[in-house]
């Protein structure tokens, strides 16, 4: 029934002895040279690690080096800011929203379900210092500019906008001893930057008036982008020939068909396509809904089903 005196009892040497300091400071070495050890193998240990035997039937929103229709249920919004972009042409009071497309890798092979690249190889791209060449131009660039300062994503994939030609690294995509950090060129004109897990800065020259120069695709790289999957239903290409009726170019009949899927079909992250068997059939004429990669799905192959090249 008598109070307890605590500091009296932490100070008593009955309790903690030389012996139990020593024992406690021997505990502490190994698990600090465990520790080391884990973090150099293993630094970074995702979430995915804990999610092995769990259902992938839902997936975050956001951009990936794998595009498979099949098995994917819902589409989970991700409010995390991917990139920030500044224009250098904007007026005085700008639109609150502004159309923007950036492309970031294609794929060129469709086996029914999964999207994929016939060609993995990859080099160091046309760099001095912090400029890196695109693409040839024999015109003036633009003084139109693009500030883009992108968030590190993953792949380390960059962000261009149409008729980029070249893009000047900026302070962020500099590592400490002033390097700037090496670009790579990809399969389907993809560029990937490496070395700087910060993301990456970057200012993007346009082109001015003279035309780029468009790629001429000789006949294995013409058949390449017109390959169709084995299992193709036959009335996917009839419906295709049936939107393109009476177009001039192959212009004219992609834009024929882009007109259909925007009034006829609805944009859903929900859409049930994903768990049917043949997924671009079910979302064409069944389900009618679904997100991004079913849009630009049926594009392709409908247009490579009259005889269009599409990636």
């Amino acid at each position: 029934g008598l109070p307890l005196d605590l500091p009296d009892i932490l100070r008593s040497r009955r309790l903690i002895s030389k012996r139990f300091f020593l024992a406690t400071c021997s505990l502490s070495i190994p698990i600090f040279l465990l520790t080391v050890t884990l973090f150099i193998l293993l630094p970074r240990v995702g979430l995915s690690l804990f999610l092995l035997g769990h259902s992938r039937s839902t997936r975050m929103i956001g951009f990936s080096d794998h595009v498979n229709l099949s098995g994917v249920g819902n589409l989970r919004s991700d409010p995390t800011i991917a990139l920030r972009v500044e224009p250098s042409n904007l007026p005085p009071n700008p639109a609150a929203r502004l159309s923007l497309y950036l492309r970031g890798t294609a794929f060129d092979h469709y086996d029914g379900s999964t999207w994929s690249r016939t060609r993995s190889s990859r080099y160091p791209a046309d760099q001095i210092g912090a400029l890196v060449t695109l693409r040839p131009y024999s015109g003036t660039p633009a003084k139109e500019t693009w500030r883009i300062d992108l968030e590190p994503i993953s792949p380390p994939v960059i962000l261009l906008p149409p008729g980029a030609v070249s893009i000047r690294l900026l302070s962020r995509g500099e590592p400490l001893l002033g390097r700037p950090t090496p670009i790579f060129a990809g399969p389907e004109d993809e560029f990937k930057y490496t070395g700087d897990e910060r993301g990456l800065r970057y200012e993007v020259l346009m082109k001015g008036a003279a035309p780029l120069t468009p790629e001429r695709l000789d006949g294995p790289e013409r058949a390449r982008y017109l390959t169709l999957p084995q299992r193709l239903p036959e009335r996917v290409s009839e419906l295709a020939h049936r939107w393109a009726q009476g177009a001039r170019s192959s212009r004219e009949a992609a834009l024929q068909i882009q007109r259909h899927l925007r009034t006829e079909y609805r944009y859903d992250l929900n859409s049930p396509s994903g768990a049917a068997k043949n997924p671009l059939d079910d979302f064409l004429f069944e389900s009618k809904r679904g997100h991004c990669e079913f849009y630009s799905t049926a594009l392709a192959i409908l247009l490579r089903t009259i005889g269009v090249p599409t990636r």
